[in-house]
C-alpha cells in the first residue's frame, strides 16, 4: 500500500514536472505553428511579388471617339501583313502593310469623321487619323487613304487628298503624295499617301 501511494505521487511529480516545462507534443506543435507563420510572411528567392499600387505608374487606355473605326496592331504582326480600316460611313479607307521586319512597336490606329467637324472646314469630306501606342502610322509601307463618294455640289478643278492643319489663324492645306483618281460626276475617288496623323480632306473648290 505504501509503495502504491509512493508510485502514484512520483507520477503527479513527474506530470507537473512536464508541464512547467512546455514538454509534450503539445508545446513542440505550438513552436512549429509559430515558425510556420514567421516564413510565411518570407517571400522564397525568385518569387515574384505584386508591384505597389501606390508607387508604380498607372497605364492609360488609349481610346478612339466612339463614331471612329478602331484597329489594334500588336507587335508580332509579321512582315507583308495587308491591312486595311474603313470609316463608319464607308467613305475613307485606309490601306497599309507591315515593313520589312515585321511590326516591332504595337499601335492603334482610329479613322472616323469628326463630330462636330473643326470650324473652317467647309468640305463634308473630312476624315481624321488618329493613333495611340508605341508605333506610328509612318513605320507602315504601302500606306493609301481613299475617299469613296457620290456628290451633287459643283467640284471645281481637280480634287486631291490634302492634309488640313487647323489653327487659331485659320486653315492651312497641305498636299499629299496623290494616288488614284476616279472622277465621273457624281461619284469620285480620291487617294493620297498620309505621312502623319491629322485631318485628311478632299475640297469641292478650292
Amino acid at each position: 500500500m505504501l509503495m502504491s501511494r509512493k508510485f502514484s505521487m512520483g507520477l503527479i511529480s513527474a506530470a507537473v514536472l512536464l508541464a512547467a516545462c512546455g514538454g509534450g507534443s503539445g508545446g513542440g506543435g505550438g513552436a512549429s505553428g509559430a515558425d510556420s507563420s514567421a516564413s510565411a510572411g518570407v517571400s522564397s528567392p525568385g518569387a515574384a511579388s505584386a508591384p505597389d499600387a501606390a508607387s508604380s505608374p498607372q497605364s492609360t487606355t488609349f481610346n478612339c471617339p466612339a463614331s471612329y473605326s478602331r484597329l489594334d496592331i500588336p507587335p508580332s504582326t509579321a512582315a507583308g501583313t495587308a491591312m486595311t480600316m474603313v470609316s463608319n460611313d464607308n467613305i475613307a479607307t485606309l490601306t497599309f502593310k507591315a515593313p520589312t521586319g515585321g511590326v516591332t512597336r504595337a499601335l492603334t490606329l482610329c479613322l472616323g469623321k469628326p463630330d462636330p467637324v473643326p470650324a473652317g472646314i467647309t468640305t463634308p469630306f473630312a476624315y481624321e487619323i488618329t493613333e495611340g501606342g508605341a508605333g506610328d502610322i509612318t513605320q507602315f509601307d504601302n500606306r493609301m487613304l481613299t475617299f469613296n463618294f457620290s456628290t451633287t455640289q459643283p467640284v471645281t478643278g481637280t480634287p486631291a487628298l490634302e492634309l488640313a492643319t487647323v489653327t487659331a489663324a485659320g486653315v492651312t492645306y497641305s498636299p499629299t503624295i496623290p494616288g488614284a483618281l476616279f472622277t465621273v460626276s457624281p461619284n469620285y475617288s480620291v487617294a493620297g499617301i498620309p505621312n502623319r496623323t491629322g485631318l485628311y480632306v478632299v475640297r469641292l473648290t478650292k
